[in-house]
């Protein structure tokens, strides 16, 4: 879903005509179909970890409720560090136990 949302935003800002907008879309779901994406139910114990994260964590640290659920699947599926080049995510990976790490420098 959000990664949907990021193309529709790049269309919507014009830096994606529709054409290439569909085009990436599909290739998305041709990977997906390839086993390159791997999907994590929305579980109670996930649930209940996010919620534990947000109690714990600092309150002037600004956390998306998307965010939380990609660092709590990544901590609870073992990774010790997340790439992104969204900011407000790299600089919540800590309180996730993870290492942000920016994928454009």
């Amino acid at each position: 879903m959000e990664f949907a949302a990021a193309v529709h935003r790049h269309q919507r800002e014009g830096k994606l005509s529709k054409t290439n907008a569909a085009h990436v879309l599909d290739c998305f779901q041709q990977d997906e179909q390839a086993g390159l994406w791997h999907w994590y139910g929305l579980t109670q114990n996930l649930l209940n970890e996010v919620f534990t994260r947000f109690q714990s964590m600092d309150t002037g640290l600004f956390v998306r409720t998307n965010d939380a659920l990609h660092l709590t699947c990544a901590f609870q599926q073992g990774f010790e560090s997340i790439h992104s080049n969204d900011r407000h995510l790299l600089a919540a990976a800590t309180a996730f136990s993870l290492k942000g790490i920016d994928v454009i420098p």
